[in-house]
């Protein structure tokens, strides 16, 4: 009995596929900020609208993704807290939504 395998170019045209699949069926928002004044630990923070508690939200500080309840909270489909720090001014934000 022989068995049969997949080749590299095989196995790149699927992964591409599976890779265009995915890509058409999720779009994301991002939005790149850079803050020129703190943010108040605690204090609502205004972010590109999303569907709150679906994991459609990701943020980013400095390259870095936070957790959410851990770093920050989602309060509204429009707003989010960091928790228990403060966002030093001239700091790099990346919020990405995805749909």
């Amino acid at each position: 009995m022989s068995k049969k395998y997949a080749d590299l170019n095989t196995l790149t045209i699927f992964w591409n596929k599976i890779k265009s699949y995915i890509n058409s069926h999720t779009t994301s928002n991002v939005t790149k900020i850079k803050t020129t004044s703190i943010i108040q630990k605690n204090t609502n923070y205004i972010v590109p609208q999303y569907t709150l508690n679906n994991n459609s939200l990701s943020v980013f500080f400095e390259g870095s993704k936070l957790i959410k309840d851990v770093h920050y909270k989602e309060m509204t489909s429009t707003t989010i807290q960091f928790i228990d720090w403060d966002v030093p001014d001239n700091s790099n934000l990346e919020i990405i939504i995805k749909d």
